[in-house]
């Protein structure tokens, strides 16, 4: 079977090809030029791919499981409340996620009293987005740690 797949893949690129070189001899200079610069891109993009993907492989082999964390070791993470602290921004790599008083006093309280996996099983059931968003697929996730040490040091749990 994987012949088959093979010999599909290839007479649907050679089909692909042909279609683009039709298309070539009707387009201007311009577009041509535009044409190769995102071959170019598409080009270099999967060069990176696959030297990343070496990457991985290699550290995978040398010490066991590679997790979001060792991909990631120098996430930026910030939280930010608004003057009169009715709203909070979590920021992580730049992805910016809006949360409400009570939301973020969830979150503080889930730092102080819980774990990454209470946290994540939280985020999962109340804002999805936010382990979306901001890449975050592992309850034991180097990102949920750093933000809760950044919250627990920053933020007092409210007692009452």
């Amino acid at each position: 079977m994987a012949t088959k797949k093979s010999n599909s893949n290839s007479s649907t690129k050679t089909a692909i090809q042909n279609n683009i070189k039709k298309i070539m001899k009707e387009l201007d200079e311009d577009s041509l030029l535009f044409l190769l610069e995102q071959a170019q891109v598409l080009k270099h993009n999967m060069e990176v791919d696959k030297i990343n993907k070496e990457i991985l492989e290699a550290r995978s082999k040398e010490g066991g499981i590679v997790s979001e964390g060792v991909k990631r070791s120098s996430d930026l993470i910030k939280v930010i409340a608004d003057q009169d602290g009715k709203n909070f921004i979590i920021e992580i790599n730049n992805n910016r996620k809006f949360l409400t008083r009570d939301e973020f006093r969830k979150i503080v309280e889930i730092c102080y009293k819980g774990t990454s996996a209470n946290l994540y099983n939280w985020l999962y059931k109340e804002r999805k987005d936010i382990l979306i968003d901001c890449g975050i697929k592992e309850k034991n996730s180097l990102i949920l740690n750093k933000l809760i040490d950044l919250i627990k040091s920053k933020y007092k749990l409210k007692q009452g």
